[in-house]
């Protein structure tokens, strides 16, 4: 049996509004399938620029200390940022503003994750990135 797949169409539309933000003029990005482990890849032309995650949560961004994600999310990151010679970054767009990181930043690691009855292939080792480190988008 497959596990669900918990990015509904309102996610991938919040994250389009992200990616259409985030990328400059004469930039493009492209929407990256699920085994590249992150979502978009931006282009300058034809060359790549950055790859690029990107996550929405309805909660302020000072509401916790630390951002969390599966940590097996930013070993592929890492490994897809070097093996493309180019920045992989973690975009986060909270309710009162928009974040980023590089996913090489550095983290720590917990055991978490959703509480999901029936699924609990969801939680397991989190990296945690103190909130501190994210630099705003545009004037946040």
């Amino acid at each position: 049996m497959n596990r669900p797949l918990y990015e509904t169409g309102a996610d991938l539309a919040r994250e389009k509004a992200v990616i259409d933000r985030i990328c400059k003029a004469g930039q493009r990005a492209e929407k990256l399938p699920i085994h590249n482990h992150l979502d978009f890849a931006i282009f300058n032309g034809d060359t790549l620029a950055a790859l690029v995650e990107i996550r929405c949560r309805n909660n302020f961004m000072d509401k916790y200390p630390t951002f969390f994600c599966n940590l097996s999310k930013v070993m592929a990151a890492r490994q897809l940022s070097e093996a493309c010679n180019t920045p992989a970054y973690l975009f986060v767009q909270w309710s009162d503003r928009l974040g980023y990181i590089n996913f090489d930043a550095p983290y720590t690691v917990q055991y978490g994750g959703r509480n999901q009855m029936r699924d609990w292939q969801d939680k397991g080792l989190l990296a945690h990135f103190e909130i501190g480190l994210f630099k705003g988008v545009g004037n946040e």
